[in-house]
């Protein structure tokens, strides 16, 4: 989301969001234990496409949703993976 000028990574199911240094370019969003999960190991979530909705960016259906993870999963080096060190916020 952007707001005020800057972009605001926003998780309204969870309750978190992180307002200062998040990076939209990067596709590595990192989770840990409070913010993913009950323990305090790293979960990777690698966003495979970024837009309003799916339609924002071309997927019409799940077979085209599919064809692209697949191909974004192809893409994905896992050696150069770096986990961006956000400072995750719980609403209030």
């Amino acid at each position: 989301m952007f707001v005020a000028g800057k972009w605001v990574l926003v998780d309204s199911t969870n309750n978190w969001y992180v307002e200062n240094g998040y990076d939209p370019a990067n596709p590595i969003i990192p989770l840990q234990g409070g913010i993913a999960g009950p323990n305090e190991e790293a979960y990777g979530f690698y966003v495979m496409r970024k837009g309003m909705d799916t339609w924002g960016y071309g997927v019409r259906s799940v077979t085209e949703l599919n064809r692209l993870m697949e191909e974004s999963a192809r893409q994905l080096t896992t050696e150069v993976v770096a986990y961006p060190q956000y400072a995750f916020q719980r609403f209030k």
